[in-house]
Formats: structure tokens, sequence, C-alpha cells
């Protein structure tokens, strides 16, 4: 399903509404167009409350978010981005920010499945929180978090970072060195401070069980609709999942 694709099911649910709609649809998952999405490979944000008269949700789909708003008490559903009279895009905040949906658990137990690095030995035995980062070894951003989150670490966060191989081409093989590492996150803490690589890593070199670690983490976060790193995945005290986009 691409961009064209979603568009003309959106398009046909509010041309052909009597035959799509559900008079007694109350949420995003009763209505056929969704389920129709859904069989198609589409998956779904949680729904969220616009305001008293709208209601949003994102559909995700081989890489890309799409915006979608239902008019409450209405048969009709609007794609495409949002704005408000002042000019501001809401989208952005929608996708950067939301519920990931009704997979949640499924959704947590990849993150847990997936080849990570974690604080180490150092780390809290009880965290209050636990938050899995996809990173990459030549996202300058993720530097940039990696400072931010230090503090956060030493009061009880506990991060597990996902490294990926998607900016350049010898991303993949750093990220496979590091975990050969001996102590994988001491590792991750010389690059992420400025540490460089050595040029010319040898396929040779590496362990072939790390590449496809790597590569199935890549896989992962391109599963998961992911466009940049670092991105973070979290619960929230409500039990649902967010994603934040960005450090």
């Amino acid at each position: 399903m691409n961009l064209k694709k979603i568009a003309q099911l959106i398009l046909g649910f509010t041309v052909f509404s009597q035959m799509a709609f559900s008079t007694h649809a109350e949420t995003f998952k009763d209505f056929s167009v969704i389920q129709d999405m859904k069989k198609q490979g589409a998956a779904f944000s949680e729904s969220f409350d616009v305001d008293q008269n709208l209601r949003g949700v994102i559909a995700h789909y081989d890489g890309r978010d799409y915006p979608i708003y239902w008019i409450k008490n209405t048969e009709f559903l609007i794609y495409g981005d949002m704005h408000n009279v002042n000019g501001e895009n809401l989208t952005e905040k929608h996708i950067a920010q939301y519920p990931l949906g009704t997979d949640d658990i499924e959704i947590w137990e990849k993150l847990e499945r997936s080849a990570k690095i974690s604080f180490s030995k150092e780390t809290n035995t009880s965290p209050k929180r636990t938050i899995y980062t996809f990173i990459d070894t030549n996202c300058p951003y993720c530097k940039v978090q990696w400072g931010k989150m230090q503090p956060y670490l030493r009061q009880g966060l506990n991060i597990k970072y996902i490294p990926v191989g998607f900016i350049k081409p010898e991303s993949e093989q750093q990220a496979a060195l590091l975990l050969m590492a001996d102590d994988p996150y001491q590792a991750l803490k010389e690059v992420e401070e400025g540490k460089p690589f050595a040029e010319n890593i040898k396929t040779s070199d590496l362990d072939i069980n790390s590449v496809k670690s790597i590569r199935k983490n890549t896989y992962l976060m391109e599963d998961l609709g992911i466009r940049a790193t670092p991105t973070s995945f979290y619960k929230g005290i409500d039990g649902n999942i967010y994603a934040v986009e960005g450090e």
C-alpha cells in the first residue's frame, strides 16, 4: 500500500460512505476502511482527541506516517496534515508523541528481544523507568541525546540502546563491532563521546551473528515506521507505549 493507495481508500470512504460506514461506529476500529487498511498491512496508533468534534489516528505503513482525522458523529474522514489558524502543523506533534496502539504488548516484546546495549554493569537493579532507544553510530543527534540523558541515568533511568545501521554504509559494521566488544556499553560510551572507529573495517573481522543482529534491529526500526534516530520508546503511567523522535 503506498501513499496513493491510502488516499484512494480514504477518498472511497468519504464518497461511498453508505457502503463503508457502520451507523453504530464510535471508534476508528469500527470503520470498514480502517479494517481494509489493516488487511493490507497498515498499523495504527491509538486514536486521540484533537478537540470535542475531531478525533485523529496515525496510520503507519512502509516506514511512513499517514494522519487520518474523523469528524465525530459524521460519516467523513479527513486525510492529510492538519494546521491551525496560525499555520502551526498540528500533525507533526501528533506523530512525534502518540500511543502506538492495540499491539503494544507485541511491540514491547519485540523491543525486548532486540539486540541491545544496556547501561552495562552500572544498571540500576530497580530502574524507575526503562526506555528503548534506536541509535546509529553516525547520528550526531544521538550523541547530543547521550549527553543529555546522563544525569537521568544516574538517577535510576534505564536506557537500552538498540543499534541500527542505516545512515551510512559503514553504520552496520560499526554497530556490529559494538556488539562484539567485551563491554558493549563502554564501547558505545566511547563512540558517543567522540572516539572514532578504525577506517576500512574488514568484513572478515566481523562476527556474522552480530551483523545479523544489527540487520534485525534495522528491520525492526523500519517495521515500526521509525524515520530517524534517535527514537525512543517508553511506557507511560497509563500503560500505553509512546514513541519520541529526536534528541
